[in-house]
Parts: C-alpha cells; sequence; structure tokens
C-alpha cells in the first residue's frame, strides 16, 4: 500500500467513524421526537438546545404537544363546568 492510499484509507475511516457518530445523535434526537410526541417528557427531564438529544424538530413537537394539551384541558374543564350546571 503506498503512503497516498494509506493516508485516503484514514481518511475514509475516520469519514466513516463521523458518519456512525452523526447517525447515532440523530437517532438520539428522532427518539426524543417520538418521545415528546406522546407527551412521555416531564419538566426535569427536557432537552435543551445544545444537549446531545435537542433539535430544532424535537423543540417544535415538544411545543405543539404542549398546545395540545392546554386546548384538551381546556375541553375537559368546559365539559366539567358544563356538567356542574
Amino acid at each position: 500500500m503506498s503512503l497516498d492510499e494509506v493516508r485516503k484509507f484514514n481518511e475514509l475511516t475516520n469519514e466513516i467513524e463521523e458518519l456512525k457518530n452523526q447517525n447515532e445523535r440523530l437517532t438520539v434526537q428522532l427518539a426524543g421526537c417520538l418521545t415528546a410526541a406522546e407527551g412521555h417528557i416531564s419538566e426535569q427531564h427536557l432537552a435543551k438546545e445544545g444537549d446531545y438529544g435537542w433539535s430544532l424538530a424535537y423543540q417544535k413537537v415538544l411545543e405543539l404537544r404542549r398546545k395540545y394539551e392546554d386546548v384538551l384541558y381546556r375541553e375537559k374543564v368546559d365539559i366539567d363546568i358544563g356538567d356542574a350546571l
């Protein structure tokens, strides 16, 4: 193997490792989106910008879930109040 071939091999090996790491992080971020969408996130376990599992998509899904829960709560309160009348 020539020196150029060794360098190219090392470059490709490093690139593969970077892609594996990126894939792992994206998988974690996607799992976070699913968890947020299903409402299984408590306030003390929220990912924050800069965290390994945080992404803009996660944040948007989390915000959408909170809006959804607010609507459900308002509907329940309206139903409960209506039943009391």
